[in-house]
C-alpha cells in the first residue's frame, strides 16, 4: 500500500516537474524571442515545481476555501523557493536566479510578483489540475504505474547524476583558469578585460571555452541572473568572453 502510494507521488512530481518545465520555458521563450530550454537539468523538467506542487497537494490540499489557497500556495512556495536557492548557493557556490533589482524581494531569493504568480498557480493546481490527475492515475493499472515509474526513476536518477557533475566540472574548469591567469605577469591580466585579438591572454580563454560541454553553455546562456560565487570574477569574464564570440558568429 504504501509502495503505490510512494509511486504515485513520484509520479506525480515528475508530472508538475515537466508541467513546470513548459511554463519556464514558454515564458523565457517569449521574452527572448527564441526557444530557451530552461530546465536546470537535461531532461523536460523543473523539480522545484514538482516539489511544489506535492507540498501545496499534501499541506493545503483538503482546502476549499479559494483564498486559504492562495495564500498558503504564497507562503509554501516562497520558503520553498527560498530554501532551494539558499541550499544550491551552499552545495554549487551558484546562484541561479537573483531578484534583487525586483521591488519587495527578500535576500533577491523570492519577491512579491513571483509570490503571487505561485498563489495563482496553486490554487489553479488544487481546484482544477490535480483533480483531473488524481482521476487519472487511478484508472491507470499499477502494473503499469511501476513499470512507467521505474523507467522514469532510471532517466530521472541518470540525469541527477549527469548534472551533478557537469556542475562540478564546471567550478573545476573555473578554478583552472583563474590558476592559468595567476600565472601570467599583471599587466597582461589588465589586458584580459578587453579580450586582445591576439597574445596569450586571448588563448586562456579560448582554450578553458572550446571546453565547456553543451550543458555547462547551457547554464551560461541561459540563465542570465546565474553568476559563480566562488569564482566570480573570472566567472564573468568568461561568459563575457562567450557572449562576444557567440554575436560575431
Amino acid at each position: 500500500m504504501m509502495t503505490n502510494i510512494i509511486i504515485r507521488l513520484f509520479l506525480w512530481f515528475i508530472f508538475y516537474s515537466f508541467i513546470g518545465w513548459i511554463y519556464e520555458c514558454i515564458l523565457c521563450s517569449v521574452i527572448a524571442k527564441r526557444f530557451i530550454n530552461r530546465g536546470f537539468l537535461n531532461g523536460p523538467y523543473c523539480p522545484i515545481y514538482g516539489c511544489g506542487a506535492i507540498l501545496n497537494i499534501f499541506i493545503i490540499g483538503n482546502q476549499n476555501n479559494i483564498l486559504v489557497i492562495f495564500l498558503g500556495g504564497v507562503l509554501l512556495n516562497c520558503i520553498l523557493e527560498y530554501l532551494t536557492s539558499y541550499i544550491m548557493e551552499k552545495i554549487f557556490h551558484a546562484r541561479w536566479w537573483d531578484y534583487s533589482d525586483r521591488k519587495y524581494n527578500i535576500n533577491g531569493r523570492v519577491c512579491l510578483i513571483g509570490a503571487i504568480i505561485f498563489g495563482l498557480l496553486t490554487v489553479l493546481l488544487i481546484k482544477f489540475l490535480h483533480p483531473l490527475v488524481l482521476n487519472i492515475t487511478n484508472k491507470i493499472p499499477l502494473y503499469y504505474l511501476h513499470i512507467g515509474a521505474l523507467i522514469i526513476l532510471i532517466i530521472f536518477g541518470i540525469d541527477c547524476i549527469i548534472t551533478l557533475k557537469e556542475i562540478v566540472d564546471f567550478n573545476k574548469l573555473l578554478g583552472d583558469i583563474e590558476n592559468n591567469l595567476a600565472k601570467v605577469n599583471n599587466n597582461l591580466i589588465n589586458q584580459l578585460t578587453n579580450f586582445p585579438l591576439i597574445g596569450k591572454g586571448k588563448s586562456i580563454y579560448e582554450k578553458f571555452a572550446k571546453k565547456i560541454s553543451k550543458q555547462q553553455y547551457r547554464l551560461i546562456t541561459v540563465f542570465p541572473k546565474f553568476k559563480s560565487l566562488r569564482y566570480s570574477n573570472v566567472f564573468d569574464k568568461l561568459k563575457k568572453y562567450i557572449n562576444k564570440k557567440d554575436k560575431s558568429v
